[in-house]
């Protein structure tokens, strides 16, 4: 491991619960807005800053399956391992992004067939 798993295990929930609670907050705040009265701009303005949110919810939402998912690998003793070649992930890629599932090598060849 690592580090201690109980440390990477409250790091992980911390930022869950974070994430969690900004879904729960910006969907809050879509379902408080309407357009009676509003005029074209303001409508307009309104539709633009609602699909931001949805686009940070959908974001979000993303980032809590992932997390999920190395919170289960952790008990496994899996975290930290590459879902796809294996090998260890870089400790300094899990501290960027400690939800990470593939080291540098997978994620960039992901990323590059996604271009493609």
């Amino acid at each position: 491991m690592i580090v201690c798993s109980k440390a990477i295990r409250q790091q992980l929930c911390e930022q869950r619960d974070t994430l969690i609670k900004r879904i729960e907050d910006e969907s809050k705040n879509l379902s408080r807005r309407t357009d009676r009265d509003a005029d074209p701009v303001d409508r307009a303005l309104r539709e633009t800053t609602q699909v931001r949110q949805l686009a940070l919810i959908a974001q979000a939402r993303w980032q809590v399956e992932r997390i999920q998912t190395c919170l289960h690998r952790l008990q496994e003793n899996l975290y930290g391992v590459c879902v796809q070649c294996g090998n260890r992930i870089n400790p300094e890629r899990l501290i960027a992004i400690p939800y990470a599932t593939l080291c540098v090598k997978c994620q960039s060849k992901q990323d590059e067939t996604r271009r493609n």
